[in-house]
């Protein structure tokens, strides 16, 4: 399925990126942000959320802010129906009608709220472009793009090095002029854990 392979690409670039040479320079080496989470409140019709997963090389914009862009795949819901035998009448269990999910990306920018030696947090907010799909066991139905934007907040521990964990919650809004009926979710939330790799230590 396309969103599965998107996750794995993902992951891949997740696990690259730190490993490039050191001699590509400090401009060449952003700070890698790797979230994996849930969303939730969304809405629009199916609801329920699901996997949300976001990768985002920040490069330092001053001492304080990091700027880059975030590439992200969030599931929305999946509509379930129960089936039953029409002979007999006899429940034969749930089965998916229809799932949505949400893939793009966005200019996103950093600004620490708080750095001490162990602890950070930062907020974040993000303009870009969304594509909103619905899909049937696989086979997509209906999709429509709109532009978003996101606002969030982190919290993180810093561990040995440069690598730190933490957490998330995220808000987007998407916005469509052509789509006055709302058949789509115009919004929606996630909160996921984080790891980032920075290119330096952080002090």
């Amino acid at each position: 399925m396309n969103h599965r392979m998107l996750v794995s690409a993902l992951f891949l670039a997740a696990l690259a990126l730190p490993a490039a040479p050191a001699a590509a320079g400090a401009w060449s080496r952003p700070d890698l942000d790797l979230s994996a989470g849930q969303s939730f409140g969304t809405d629009g019709d199916p609801t329920g959320g699901g996997f949300a997963v976001a990768l985002a090389p920040l490069w330092p914009a001053g001492d304080h802010a990091r700027f880059g862009v975030s590439v992200f795949a969030d599931d929305i819901g999946t509509s379930l129906v129960e089936v039953y035998d029409r002979n007999s009448g006899q429940d034969l269990g749930t089965v998916s009608t229809r799932h949505r999910w949400t893939w793009g990306a966005a200019w996103r920018g950093d600004y620490d709220l708080v750095r001490r030696p162990r602890w950070g947090s930062s907020v974040s907010g993000e303009w870009g472009w969304w594509r909103v799909e619905d899909d049937v066991r696989g086979t997509i139905q209906s999709a429509i793009s709109a532009v978003g934007v996101g606002l969030g907040v982190d919290a993180r521990h810093r561990l040995a090095g440069t690598h730190s964990v933490g957490v998330n919650v995220k808000y987007r809004q998407l916005f469509d002029p052509h789509d006055s009926a709302g058949r789509h979710p115009w919004h929606y939330a996630s909160a996921a854990l984080e790891w980032r790799w920075a290119a330096t230590a952080e002090h």
